[in-house]
């Protein structure tokens, strides 16, 4: 399991109130095109990846999330309506309704 996965799921366990969100290519075609395309691993690196891609996967389950990285701009578009609704949950606007 890749270190990034490690640490989020320690990171979930010590704050279970955090959100969080795992980020998945458009398609394993997708993210290979895209290593292939930065010219900057080795073939042996690229299979190590897609071996470390496939067991992530797995865990998506444990998120409270899932973003497609499709195009940047709609990558963002996405994370930044996460974020408006968790601004919105009734649990983070006690004060509102508490008199407080």
């Amino acid at each position: 399991m890749k270190t990034d996965l490690q640490g989020a799921l320690q990171v979930k366990e010590k704050f279970p109130e955090g959100v969080f969100v795992f980020i998945i290519p458009p398609s394993m075609d997708e993210l290979k095109r895209r290593i292939v395309k930065r010219g900057t691993e080795s073939a042996e690196a690229i299979y190590t990846r897609f071996q470390s891609a496939y067991q992530e996967l797995n865990y998506m389950a444990q998120y409270n999330y899932v973003v497609v990285n499709d195009t940047v701009d709609e990558a963002v578009r996405k994370l930044e309506a996460i974020v408006l609704a968790e601004k919105c949950r009734v649990a983070r606007n006690k004060g509102l309704y508490l008199g407080q």
